[in-house]
């Protein structure tokens, strides 16, 4: 929720966002959002999540819905709604074939066990080793796979995988993996892919990326190796993380920009300091408050963006 951006109209003041309308100014909170009042209103490609799971679709970003079903001033929205036309399929789960209902029982017993006691799963597959790392989601188990990779054929002969997908049991998991090993090991690492063009001189100045195998969002993270990695020189020079000028600062200040920054230099920025300070990678005390730092100054962004395209 954030604070409404009016402007004076004939019957009293409207917001830019939300497109809500007052006789007198108003006190409650902004959605961020356009909002509606009857779902009748609700044009037919703006659906709840539930609607879209239904026809097997979910929204390419949950955090970023495009309206808002809001019946009464000054409560929460009901309903945050999002474009069915910009929508992705959902994740399918990979079924393995074959197995018999004792097969399964025994998987997820097997499963179950690794996750409670948090060993890591491991399997061979064409000389590289394949970890499963069980996830704790809740009451619900899910295990991610990782592998590190080398000799690979083309510009890059070593690089590290981590899938971006967390599936029911162990073996899934590592079977998701062996599909986009063997096409690495096979092909090398494409230099093009949907998302990007050129992709190896983008690997090069940042050293990885997410390389995306479906319209589902399936897929990797990746960090290459230009070099073997027994033939790598030790760094002499340790990297030094850049610090903000005030957490609490403007969002240029805290995302280290300038005010006037193209909104491309602004999320490469945000991009390369949020991969800094993920808790994943960051063990610092600091990582945590500069990560919410990061993301409320990206979100003030943003909102900027919005309300200066409404105006136009």
């Amino acid at each position: 929720m954030i604070k409404h951006h009016l402007i004076k109209t004939n019957f009293g003041c409207r917001c830019t966002i939300c497109r809500w309308q007052w006789r007198s100014i108003p006190t409650s909170q902004c959605p961020g959002v356009p909002r509606f009042a009857r779902w009748s209103d609700v044009p037919t490609y703006l659906k709840t999540l539930d609607q879209l799971s239904k026809v097997g679709l979910k929204p390419r970003d949950k955090g970023d819905p495009s309206a808002c079903l809001q019946p009464k001033e000054g409560k929460a929205p009901r309903y945050w709604l999002y474009d069915q036309r910009q929508a992705v399929p959902l994740h399918k789960r990979i079924s393995v074939v074959g197995e018999s209902i004792q097969q399964q029982r025994a998987i997820a017993a097997k499963a179950r066990q690794l996750w409670e006691k948090g060993e890591i799963y491991t399997e061979l597959h064409r000389g590289v080793v394949i970890e499963a790392i069980p996830q704790v989601l809740e009451k619900f188990i899910r295990f991610k796979a990782r592998a590190k990779l080398r000799g690979i054929p083309g510009k890059f002969s070593a690089a590290g995988i981590e899938a971006n997908v967390n599936l029911p049991t162990h073996l899934e998991a590592v079977e998701h993996a062996k599909r986009f090993i063997d096409q690495i090991l096979d092909t090398g690492i494409p230099n093009n892919i949907p998302a990007r063009k050129n992709l190896h001189a983008y690997l090069e100045a940042w050293g990885g990326c997410f390389i995306r195998l479906d319209e589902s969002g399936s897929g990797f993270y990746l960090r290459v190796s230009c070099e073997p990695e027994e033939k790598q020189q030790p760094k002499q020079e340790k990297i030094s993380i850049p610090t903000f000028f005030s957490m609490d600062g403007e969002w240029w200040e805290v995302l280290g920009v300038k005010p006037d920054a193209s909104q491309v230099e602004v999320k490469k920025a945000y991009r390369r300091l949020a991969g800094l300070f993920h808790p994943d990678i960051n063990k610092s005390e600091e990582a945590h408050d500069r990560t919410v730092a990061l993301n409320r100054a990206y979100e003030q962004y943003r909102e900027l963006v919005r309300t200066v395209a409404q105006k136009t």
